[in-house]
């Protein structure tokens, strides 16, 4: 079942990125998406031993007897994964970072059997953005996020992501601008006339960096579309001009460490 109830919410522990880290975590170990907001719900209620199994039950959206709640509190999976926010939360176990999760789901959905598609189901998810609130973004970022989605879902042609970057994105944030490595080669070859004019911009504070980047390697339109999918909740954070300074930092940070932003890019 998938019908959570309106009171659900997810624990503070792991501090970030809770939702995906529940997720990735009780996929790993097996676990159903209601299974792993039961563990999740159970932790908000007093923990695996608290007794309020079919309140955590009814909590992650599950009908379950009072003996079926008990029988999946007591489960090895959902002790393992309670164990294991529990040890973040006591800093005796590193949190994941997002782009740990991201290279987490991309091995899962290379997974045998019926577990790849819960791993493509889930990223799936996190590419349509759902860790960022999309309807509270402003223009022109709402407007970034829908091409993204609809380039994702082969609505909107792929090669048209490289232009929209340059125009919407470059044209704004200048070096603050994600993903310079990637399409700078690409537009250098591809819109030279176009590049050209975003060049000048950018020249003027770090041309010998600059120079560098764009005489990288040439990768195709559909290769970075792929980079971009892979990190699309960072990206969405990063665009979000409403979003919390805390979780933008993180989203840089895990942009940088990919290696979708020059390190002389801060945040």
């Amino acid at each position: 079942m998938d019908n959570a109830n309106d009171t659900f919410k997810w624990p503070d522990s792991p501090p970030y990125p809770q939702q995906a880290w529940w997720l990735t975590s009780g996929l790993d170990l097996g676990l159903e998406a209601d299974q792993v907001r039961f563990a999740a719900a159970l932790v908000m209620l007093g923990g695996a031993d608290s007794g309020n199994n079919t309140m955590a039950a009814r909590t992650a959206g599950m009908t379950l007897s009072r003996t079926e709640a008990f029988r999946l509190a007591r489960s090895v999976k959902i002790r393992k994964l309670i164990d294991a926010a529990e040890q973040i939360k006591d800093g005796e176990r590193k949190d994941l970072t997002e782009a740990e999760i991201n290279a987490r789901i991309d091995k899962g959905c290379m997974s045998p059997g019926d577990s790849a598609e819960k791993w493509i189901r889930l990223r799936d998810q996190r590419r349509a953005g759902s860790d960022v609130n999309i309807g509270k973004m402003v223009p022109p970022d709402d407007m970034l996020a829908t091409i993204l989605v609809c380039c994702d879902r082969n609505i909107y042609r792929r090669e048209i992501w490289p232009v929209i970057w340059l125009e919407a994105v470059l044209s704004r944030d200048t070096w603050w601008s994600p993903l310079i490595p990637q399409m700078a080669p690409y537009l250098k070859q591809n819109y030279p006339q176009l590049w050209a004019g975003a060049r000048d911009q950018l020249a003027k504070y770090r041309p010998e960096e600059l120079a560098r980047l764009e005489d990288g390697p040439v990768l195709s339109a559909e290769q970075i579309f792929e980079i971009t999918a892979r990190n699309m909740v960072e990206l969405f954070v990063v665009l979000d001009s409403n979003s919390d300074p805390d979780n933008r930092k993180r989203a840089y940070d895990d942009l940088r460490r990919v290696g979708l932003l020059e390190a002389f890019g801060n945040a």
